[in-house]
């Protein structure tokens, strides 16, 4: 009996399916490298902060002090005070912590004084000395190295009580008398015994003002910026500018300006501004005791 063959169908194998390749995602690589690079951005702001901003911040607003920084401190002393009472008031009402220095022999230093005092304010004796300059307007009190020492003590007496309110003391002009040891030794004596701190005006390289307090043991300081020498708001707003990077630099600084419009006007306009985080003080709080 023949066997039949199994008939076998030959198929053919089953058309592939087009399998499309996966596109890539290019959002996801683009986010994925700004998140890189806005994490490299904020390691390389965190390492200028702290290597260069920093130094910088604390030079701005003091000095380091047994590991802790201290905020600079400036004083503003305004000389000549006395001769105009409008002028003087606009000073003495300004809300800062100004140091005010009165001319003996000044028509409103009684009235002035009084007022600033009243008002909470440092007041000073500016008492006047021989400049080198014998030309000038010399007040009628000032000075002078050829007096006696007699003569010398009864003016300074007399300077004393035309200001009895002072606590401190500075010079009005003076770059002849205050460099003279002999003449700084016999006035700074004198102020001595009412107490007095002394501030040299820095009228001339030459003083020995410093020198003659440290050898008595009186406290002082010296001005380090002049304000209002060019009368011209913009520039003593710039000198108010300078007065505190030398307070950031040194710790402290003393300013003197002076009872002019522009001067009033700076102050009014620049110096909050330009102060940030300095403080200003009463200049007692400056002296070297």
């Amino acid at each position: 009996m023949a066997t039949r063959k199994k008939k076998t169908t030959s198929r053919k194998p089953a058309a592939k399916r087009n399998k499309r390749k996966p596109q890539k995602n290019w959002a996801k690589y683009i986010i994925s490298l700004l998140l890189l690079v806005m994490f490299i951005g904020s390691i390389a702001a965190a390492f200028f902060v702290v290597f260069f901003s920093v130094p910088k911040a604390h030079a701005a607003t003091g000095k380091t002090v047994e590991g802790r920084l201290e905020p600079a401190k400036v004083a503003i002393i305004i000389d000549d005070m006395g001769y105009s009472k409008k002028l003087g008031m606009a000073f003495i009402n300004l809300p800062y912590d100004l140091t005010f220095s009165f001319l003996p022999s000044a028509p409103f230093s009684e009235y002035l004084q009084k007022a600033g005092y009243i008002a909470g304010k440092t007041i000073m004796v500016h008492v006047p000395l021989e400049p080198n300059d014998r030309s000038l307007n010399l007040e009628p009190d000032t000075l002078l190295r050829e007096q006696d020492p007699e003569k010398q003590k009864q003016l300074f007496q007399d300077i004393v009580a035309a200001v009895p309110l002072a606590t401190g003391m500075n010079n009005h002009m003076g770059s002849r008398y205050t460099a003279d040891p002999d003449a700084m030794r016999n006035l700074l004596s004198l102020a001595k015994k009412h107490d007095f701190f002394f501030v040299d005006s820095v009228t001339t390289g030459d003083s020995v003002g410093p020198k003659m307090a440290s050898e008595l043991g009186m406290p002082f300081v010296k001005r380090d910026v002049f304000l209002d020498n060019v009368t011209d708001q913009d520039t003593i707003c710039g000198q108010l500018k300078k007065l505190v990077a030398v307070a950031g630099k040194s710790g402290s600084a003393v300013g003197i300006g002076h009872p002019h419009p522009e001067t009033l006007g700076a102050l009014q306009t620049c110096l909050k501004e330009y102060l940030g985080n300095t403080h200003l003080v009463p200049v007692e709080e400056l002296v070297k005791k």
